[in-house]
């Protein structure tokens, strides 16, 4: 770095962050990092999954990123096993295989999940085949609850993100507005909404009784590190469903029957659902719910500094086993100073111009979309969840695909896909080859 560079930053009152992609193959596993005056690094993870299989292994590939993300996070600060912020998009495995082996190395402050309703998570267990009494049911039918008797000594709250509607995010940087960091949350700030149930429904035998605090995010609520930095989550679950009220109302009281029967009461009723579920869904005239379903309500996260922020430094650098390596090519020459966020989408919907202008209406606020400087494209770049043109209308100035081109059965990011976004700085995550991205900045 230059000396007079050097003088510079010593000399202001300057933040770094870093964004991490692990090369884990068919998933996602992506993590981050904002420094803060006189505190520990604030740390995040997004996801932390790969596909299922035996051929090479894939479970021995994500524990060796887990440990190349310990050693990427000593390099901010050393042995800090403690992630600020975590959050799931949705419960596809290779989204969330992950976080049992990532709770043995690290407590988490606040796990942010999307809320479903119980119909929802038993259609999901339906199409995915789980058994009555696998561990993916367990956690579908009370998700908070399966990480509080696991996990209750390293996780400190549970927040939950409902359908964002029509609500928008605010910002938090004005210093008239009284800011009141979450008692016990990394001294962050949240707001939270009115509870209909949704917290009971998550957890309905732990709510207070674990010490492990449970709270719903208000519509449009954001996340925010006091005047520094801000999570902006979306939960777009607003679709028109083709699931009758007889399929709610049974799927309501099996539910409960699974939570607390006997194992063959358990699979007696699911086996009921089942039936009912086909005649529905797999009948030549009905229209059949599958993977779609799941990946709709997929939690869309943006991050970036809060108010007016000024990149004065950037380096981009390949991310291999527990080390960065500097990139021969360089994406400052594409870089806008005041754009330095990203948006992470997991496996989301921006298949339809409602879709699409759901989302931009949602971020418009405080030009979110614009200071988006990376994307992580939706499902690996899969032409299923994509619309022609949304490259150019959400203009990142990097695109993330996390994914194994290898992969026979998808071929991920499709060819359509990746060619709609040529303009934008793609960059291929795989099985090998990770990417990061380290930028200095200060506010105006």
């Amino acid at each position: 770095m230059p000396n007079n560079l050097i003088n510079f930053l010593s000399s202001q009152d300057i933040y770094t962050f870093q964004y991490n992609f692990f090369p884990v193959g068919q998933g996602l596993f992506t993590a981050g990092v904002v420094t803060r005056k006189q505190r520990l690094p604030f740390q995040w993870v997004y996801d932390c999954g790969t596909e299922r299989g035996r051929q090479k292994n894939p479970r021995r590939r994500l524990l060796r990123q887990i440990n190349t993300f310990r050693g990427v996070s000593d390099a901010f600060y050393p042995e800090n096993r403690h992630l600020n912020l975590a959050c799931i998009s949705h419960f596809d495995t290779d989204h969330i295989s992950g976080f049992v082996d990532l709770l043995r190395y690290y407590t988490i402050g606040t796990l942010v999940i999307p809320y479903l309703t119980p119909w929802q998570r038993l259609e999901i267990a339906l199409n995915t085949g789980s058994t009555a009494n696998g561990w993916f049911m367990k956690f579908l039918l009370t998700p908070a609850e399966y990480f509080i008797d696991n996990f209750a000594d390293r996780i400190q709250r549970i927040l939950l993100v409902g359908p964002s509607g029509d609500a928008q995010p605010l910002e938090l940087s004005d210093p008239e507005r009284p800011l009141v960091p979450v008692e016990g949350a990394d001294d962050i700030i949240f707001e939270t909404g009115d509870d209909l149930g949704e917290t009971e429904d998550y957890a309905p035998n732990k709510k207070g009784a674990s010490g492990v605090i449970i709270s719903l995010l208000r519509p449009g609520g954001t996340i925010t590190i006091h005047h520094i930095w801000e999570f902006v989550p979306y939960n777009d679950a607003n679709y028109s469903s083709h699931v009758t009220q007889n399929f709610k109302d049974s799927a309501i009281k099996s539910l409960k029957i699974i939570k607390t029967g006997k194992i063959s009461d358990k699979i007696k009723e699911l086996d009921k659902l089942k039936v009912l579920y086909d005649a529905q869904f797999k009948s030549p005239n009905a229209k059949k719910i599958d993977g779609i379903r799941r990946n709709i309500i997929s939690l869309f996260l943006y991050c970036g500094p809060v108010g007016k922020a000024r990149l004065v430094h950037q380096q981009e650098y390949c991310l291999r086993r527990r080390h960065l390596q500097w990139c021969t090519g360089s994406i400052s020459c594409n870089l806008k100073s005041d754009r330095m966020g990203q948006l992470l989408t997991g496996d989301g919907y921006l298949k339809t111009p409602a879709q699409i202008n759901a989302l931009i209406r949602f971020y418009r606020p405080y030009l979110r979309l614009y200071h988006s400087a990376v994307l992580q494209v939706m499902h690996h770049g899969s032409r299923e969840n994509w619309h022609a043109g949304v490259a150019k209308m959400l203009d990142p100035q990097v695109s993330v695909f996390s994914s194994n081109p290898e992969r026979k059965r998808w071929y991920h990011p499709h060819f359509e896909v990746l060619r709609d976004f040529i303009n934008h700085h793609p960059i291929q995550v795989d099985a090998r080859d990770g990417w990061a991205w380290r930028g200095m900045f200060e506010f105006r």
